[in-house]
């Protein structure tokens, strides 16, 4: 699970060394110490705790459309199977860059 931004942009991981850094996350803890975990993305200037990355991570994943389960419909052939996984190949590298 790779967390990302709003802008669904992926974030590094690096230690912090700037005081005072906000974390953009909803912990509350509103600082990120210095020399602590943090995730960041440069394009965006949004930065978050190694605690507020690990709930990104999940809801990123949750949300995407190929982590939830489609249901099977008592008419599904193996040639319907192979449409389903070359649709879903195709999405996964084509539209959105999900990995």
């Amino acid at each position: 699970m790779q967390p990302k931004c709003p802008s669904l942009h992926r974030l590094s991981r690096c230690r912090n060394r700037v005081p005072n850094l906000v974390c953009d996350g909803r912990c509350g803890r509103g600082r990120i110490a210095v020399y602590s975990w943090r995730w960041s993305c440069d394009l965006c200037d949004f930065d978050v705790c190694e605690e507020c990355a690990t709930q990104l991570a999940v809801e990123t994943d949750a949300a995407h459309p190929l982590s939830q389960p489609t249901p099977k419909s008592s008419s599904d052939t193996s040639h319907q199977a192979v449409i389903s996984l070359s649709d879903a190949m195709r999405h996964q590298f084509s539209a959105c860059g999900f990995q």
